[in-house]
């Protein structure tokens, strides 16, 4: 489900705002509640188009209470370099590294988020795994209130990262598959 170029800002809150109604998932949206609350990293990996950002821009619709600093989303969609992904960061937080020339955009964003208590819902690592594993890596490690929820096709294979993986919605009898189905039909 493609989000909208628009994006919510209330009380530290930047999600891109959906277009459609959320349908089913609810039991995967409690389990990422209590995994965000015991792991410092959980991405949601799965095949493209199964559901995996809907379902984190949801989870932190839902969750975003717990992050007195805000929540913000990044998608990595568009970044076509490892050079760029802090870059990205940044931005989706609005940071503007380029008063601090002395400093990398990394190394600003790690000043940055080092006391902040806050969730960065990190979208479409699969195509720069590698710069985003070393990044969120990195991320995780220096600071002490940041969660982060990724989502990718591949695992990011970092230590600390909890995999949830996402299933297809079940067609069995009177199912949230067919409930999305009418949902979009309508």
């Amino acid at each position: 489900i493609e989000a909208t170029t628009r994006q919510t800002d209330i009380a530290g809150v930047a999600l891109p705002e959906q277009a459609t109604s959320f349908v089913g998932r609810r039991a995967e949206l409690r389990s990422l509640r209590a995994l965000l609350g015991e792991h410092r990293l959980v991405t949601v990996a799965g095949p493209g188009g199964i559901g995996k950002t809907r379902l984190a821009i949801q989870a932190a619709w839902e969750f975003r209470r717990a992050f007195p600093d805000g929540v913000r989303f990044i998608g990595f969609a568009s970044v076509r370099g490892d050079h760029m992904l802090a870059q990205s960061v940044c931005d989706a937080i609005g940071l503007d590294n380029r008063d601090v020339l002395a400093q990398s955009a990394e190394d600003a964003l790690i000043a940055h988020l080092r006391r902040k208590r806050m969730l960065l819902v990190i979208d479409n690592c699969e195509h720069v795994i590698e710069g985003a594993a070393a990044l969120i890596s990195r991320i995780v490690e220096v600071t002490a209130g940041v969660r982060v929820l990724a989502t990718s096709r591949e695992y990011l294979s970092i230590p600390g990262e909890y995999v949830f993986p996402l299933q297809a919605l079940s067609t069995d009898g009177d199912s949230a598959a067919q409930e999305l189905f009418a949902d979009r039909a309508e």
